[in-house]
């Protein structure tokens, strides 16, 4: 078989295969496909797709389980040879008797684009398995999932525990998947619904666990929601927040993904005082970003909360209370979404997946303080008035140190300017991006180039500033802004993406905490901050509380002094070379 037809031993290159030889011995739509022969196989095990009897038994499964909408026609004018090909493919996927590994396969069936304009993408596994395992489920309670798709945690949730399980979703096909699951793992069909949660359909009872991934995109508008009055913006996971506390009952646990602005963004700020309004938060657990792979690098991260019996006021609400605040760092996928799997392991599937979610606390479990070097503990006071949930901070403010150890804050050696530049100045100016700052130096000369004046909002840049990319700052997109760099002629302006960092005190340079801010441990912080979905930042407040260590305060102006000296040698030397290049 060509390299490029092989099946790599992930389900995804087992469904593009499936894919593949459908598509090019008669067109038919590949997931009808498969889904009719399994629900072939369950009706008939002696089926196993060969063209003798498939139809009878088609009929039958559509007969038996109508909720399935099996297409009878769906294997018509497909070869026998195809048939017999596909079902060796599903034999090879290990499917009898196994509702997770055909969950596996039906994932990479419900196609990533009719998913992702939604802003659905199905968990991963091994976050499902982690995510349920937390729950510690217990025999007979009811789990619920609002956004069930094709109802993965509702599979791990039957294996876990024996457990009720329900399910809710809109998109057709992801119902008739988790249906399909539902009866290959010996549960009722029925109890998967086709309907929109956030219209309060489906008819589902109070559950005592509710474990989903919600989907993210799109500003909504259903009425009747109270966090809608919580932020400038209403966004369809918001909205699922309050549904799911709404379907718990008092005491009733909850595993929720959620974009990871929520826990972090100020604009999220009203929604996470709902929250905390509504629920105990026992823990936010930050994804790495490859987590989604290869169906979107949104960033996410997993809450566990538990329903309080009465809303309280945040302001009576015990300013002690304690969340506990971790980030996973494997996400047991490589940057194109395929699976990194554990060296020497023997394991199959997602089982075999390289990830670190084991290592972290599972906060409703007994060994729920395991894992202690990988997290930070932070009562609602520590958190600040917006509540801020996102692990990635309160990691790095412990690789920095608490308040009370030694070192100067920076917020007390700079201010922190936003002077926007305007009018002529603006347009004459020469404009700095991210990429013309890095290691300490300016590239002046490369932003001189732009020809076109700025089209968007810009901040005034002065000799001795210090400017300090909060975009993706481990790129070392740092430096100091030194007198021999500037033009006489044209003033210099940066991209918002900037902190712009002066001195608070007169005839004070802050050179000296260009080697601070460059050498491994800042940067090590600086890269642990970021925050935030496709174009993470790290925040002023992190930043700002950052201690420099006294020594090199105390020692400031003549490290100060050699940085300048040095900078000025490297600005001439780099004025030299380009003179040169130009003749």
């Amino acid at each position: 078989m060509p390299k490029r037809h092989g099946v790599r031993g992930s389900q995804g290159s087992l469904v593009a295969r499936i894919e593949e030889l459908v598509l090019a011995s008669s067109g038919a739509d590949a997931f009808e496909l498969v889904f009719a022969l399994v629900a072939a196989r369950l009706a008939s095990a002696t089926s196993r797709g060969k063209r003798p009897g498939l139809d009878r038994t088609l009929r039958d499964a559509a007969k038996r389980w109508p909720g399935l909408e099996v297409s009878v026609a769906s294997a018509q004018g497909v070869p026998s040879a195809t048939l017999d090909a596909v079902s060796a493919l599903l034999d090879r996927a290990s499917l009898e008797g196994d509702a997770e590994a055909l969950d596996a396969v039906f994932e990479h069936l419900v196609t990533r684009v009719g998913k992702g304009a939604k802003g659905q993408f199905f968990t991963p596994r091994h976050v499902v398995d982690w995510m349920v395992r937390a729950m510690a489920l217990r025999r007979g309670e009811r789990v619920v999932d609002p956004a069930c798709g094709s109802g993965a945690f509702l599979v791990h949730a039957r294996a876990a525990a024996n457990v009720e399980t329900w399910g809710v979703d809109l998109d057709a096909r992801a119902v008739r998947v988790a249906r399909l699951l539902a009866i290959a793992s010996g549960a009722d069909p029925a109890r998967i619904v086709r309907g929109d949660s956030l219209r309060r359909e489906g008819g589902v009872p109070a559950a005592d666990v509710i474990v989903t991934n919600p989907p993210f995109a799109g500003d909504v508008a259903y009425p009747g929601y109270e966090v809608a009055r919580a932020g400038r913006r209403v966004e369809r996971d918001a909205l699922f927040v309050e549904r799911c506390l709404e379907l718990l009952r008092p005491g009733g646990r909850l595993g929720i993904v959620l974009p990871h602005n929520k826990a972090a963004s100020g604009a999220s700020a009203g929604l996470r005082r709902w929250l905390v309004e509504h629920a105990r938060v026992h823990a936010v657990v930050s994804l790495p970003r490859e987590t989604f792979l290869p169906h979107t690098s949104q960033k996410a991260v997993v809450i566990f909360a538990t329903k309080r019996v009465t809303p309280t006021a945040f302001a009576r609400i015990d300013p002690r209370e304690e969340t506990r605040l971790a980030a996973s760092a494997r996400a047991g996928k490589d940057a194109a979404g395929e699976p990194v799997h554990k060296s020497g392991s023997r394991a199959a599937g997602w089982r075999a997946v390289d990830h670190d979610l084991a290592e972290l606390p599972l906060p409703f479990a007994a060994d729920s303080r395991r894992g202690e070097g990988m997290h930070v503990v932070r009562t609602l006071a520590e958190m600040g008035p917006t509540i801020a949930m996102a692990p990635e901070r309160h990691l790095a403010m412990r690789l920095v140190g608490q308040a009370g150890e030694r070192g100067v804050a920076l917020s007390s050696l700079v201010e922190l300017r936003n002077e926007r530049a305007v009018g002529p100045d603006l347009e004459r100016a020469i404009v700095l991006d991210t990429t013309h700052a890095r290691d300490g130096l300016l590239d002046v000369r490369a932003a001189s180039r732009a020809g076109a004046p700025p089209a968007s909002a810009k901040k005034r840049v002065r000799p001795g500033d210090l400017l300090v990319s909060r975009l993706r700052p481990y790129l070392r997109q740092i430096a100091f802004v030194h007198p021999a760099a500037c033009d006489a002629a044209r003033p210099l302006a940066c991209s918002t993406e900037f902190y712009v960092l002066s001195p608070r005190g007169d005839g004070e340079s802050l050179a000296f905490l260009l080697p601070w801010l460059l050498g491994a441990p800042v940067q090590t912080v600086l890269a642990a901050a970021q925050e935030g979905g496709h174009h993470p930042r790290v925040p002023r407040e992190l930043l700002l509380s950052m201690r420099v260590e006294e020594t090199r305060v105390r020692s400031r102006k003549r490290v100060s002094a050699e940085v300048e000296r040095a900078l000025a040698r490297t600005i001439d030397a780099q004025r030299r070379f380009s003179y040169l290049i130009e003749e």
